[in-house]
């Protein structure tokens, strides 16, 4: 796999994602009622793809991340991390009233993630519930969901083929390179949908109909007001070690730089995600993980383009 920030390659191989859940959007409303809550075009979902989606305050900040897939029985399905799953089932349901709609945990179904010459190698045609079901991500990345049993079975097809499991660090590793980002508990409802580049990443549409927060996220896409973005920053040392939420501090003082969003050790040093302000970036300020004395960051932009906030 190629390495937007050019500090070496990204593994190839799998890994089973514990920490991440499904949940299942049935009944003849769920597309529409997803709509209505999501950042997202939901209507542009079909089989084979993933789109991303954000849950929103009604303040536009980030509730939660859902990445939906159609396995093309009906049902939405949405990933999400696991910590998060509860409060989100709970949560989404005051809103359905009378909508033909149902959320229910997918228990039965698990996750991977598959990275590099693993993407080509899976063998298992889906069933009638359109599973498994491999979905793009990023370039060179990828989803597979399926049941529990048959997972087990593809991952074991695919180390017997050569293909070796990842730990989940590499994978985190990937995403950060890729510049996917996550919220977590620990982050949850501290940035708008733009400070994480979802306008950049096909997560917001600016001509579908309301949903939570949109209002904000408008006013701030069109009139130019986007002082923050995701960037990808790099340490030569691995302590402290980031976590998500974690200050990043600038040398001019006062309000923080920017918050690391998701971290990954990176050989002897690490590599993050970090929601970073745009003027720090731009006047070349020396930026410091936790503290003035902490780590001196190096930052690349993501691998896509972010182009002129207002854009």
């Amino acid at each position: 796999m190629s390495d937007p920030c050019g500090h070496g390659q990204v593994a190839s191989g799998w890994v089973r994602l514990e920490d991440t859940a499904v949940l299942a959007f049935s009944g003849g409303a769920a597309r529409a009622f997803l709509g209505r809550q999501l950042t997202c075009d939901v209507t542009t979902l079909a089989p084979a793809q993933a789109l991303l989606g954000a849950w929103l305050t009604a303040k536009g900040r980030v509730l939660a991340l859902l990445r939906l897939v159609d396995p093309g029985d009906g049902r939405v399905l949405a990933l999400l991390p696991r910590e998060l799953a509860d409060e989100v089932v709970k949560r989404m349901r005051l809103f359905v009233l009378r909508d033909d709609v149902a959320i229910e945990p997918a228990a039965d179904l698990a996750v991977a993630g598959l990275a590099g010459k693993a993407l080509s190698a899976p063998d298992a045609a889906p069933g009638d519930d359109g599973l498994p079901a491999l979905v793009p991500v990023a370039e060179g990345l990828a989803l597979l969901v399926a049941d529990s049993a048959a997972l087990d079975t593809v991952l074991g097809g695919l180390e017997g083929g050569g293909h070796p499991a990842l730990s989940a660090g590499a994978w985190t590793h990937a995403q950060v390179r890729a510049g996917i980002p996550h919220v977590t508990a620990a982050n949850r409802e501290a940035f708008l949908p733009q400070m994480l580049n979802l306008d950049r990443l096909q997560a917001v549409s600016f001509s579908k109909g309301c949903y939570p927060g949109q209002e904000i996220v408008a006013r701030t896409q069109h009139l130019g007001r986007i002082k923050r973005r995701m960037f990808i920053a790099r340490c030569g040392s691995a302590a402290p070690v980031a976590a998500p939420g974690d200050a990043i501090a600038g040398s001019g003082g006062g309000e923080a730089a920017g918050r690391v969003v998701l971290a990954a050790v990176d050989g002897g040093g690490q590599e993050m995600l970090a929601v970073l302000s745009l003027d720090a970036v731009a006047g070349g300020e020396a930026l410091h993980l936790g503290s003035a004395s902490g780590p001196a960051l190096e930052v690349r932009p993501p691998p896509y383009p972010l182009g002129e906030p207002g854009a």
